[in-house]
């Protein structure tokens, strides 16, 4: 199955820590092909406007969830464009921070080949969930109710 994205993005592995988060940025741009994670939006003229997502929300950390030490590993980090970010927010279906999904519910880190099984970009350029699992991705940004209406449909590659 093609990658709804044009090309997966891979982590690179080899990077040393840094002191803020922020700082990985200009190589998770590179990573991730200068787009975002989970819808595949380019970042042409908007480098400014995309963020990094902490894939397991820092909130869980915070409150004691988490059994991670440190969220701002370069793993635990996606390029995102702002809206995608500001959708996913601190959600984390599950409510496990050991269980990003239970294959009906929650997330799937976009570096995962399985992302890509998920979704399919249309003619038109909308994507479109083709799993019940895609249907609550961060991709979706809607409920899981609205599988068939993804919000991403005026999105272009």
């Amino acid at each position: 199955m093609d990658d709804f994205r044009k090309s997966s993005p891979q982590r690179r592995t080899n990077i040393s820590n840094r002191n803020k988060y922020v700082d990985y940025k200009p190589e998770l741009r590179e990573d991730f092909h200068q787009r975002c994670g989970y819808c595949g939006d380019h970042d042409f003229f908007r480098e400014t406007y995309y963020e990094i997502d902490h894939f397991i929300p820092t909130s869980l950390e915070k409150s004691g969830l988490n059994i991670y030490t440190n969220l701002n590993i370069y793993t635990n980090l996606v390029y995102s464009c702002r809206s995608c970010n500001n959708s996913k927010r601190n959600k984390w279906p599950t409510g496990n921070p050991q269980k990003a999904n239970d294959g009906v519910e929650g997330w799937i880190d976009p570096c995962d080949p399985l992302y890509s099984h998920q979704f399919e970009r249309l003619s038109d350029g909308s994507i479109r969930a083709i799993s019940k699992l895609g249907g609550v991705d961060v991709v979706c940004i809607k409920p899981r109710e609205s599988i068939s209406s993804v919000n991403l449909e005026t999105r272009r590659n």
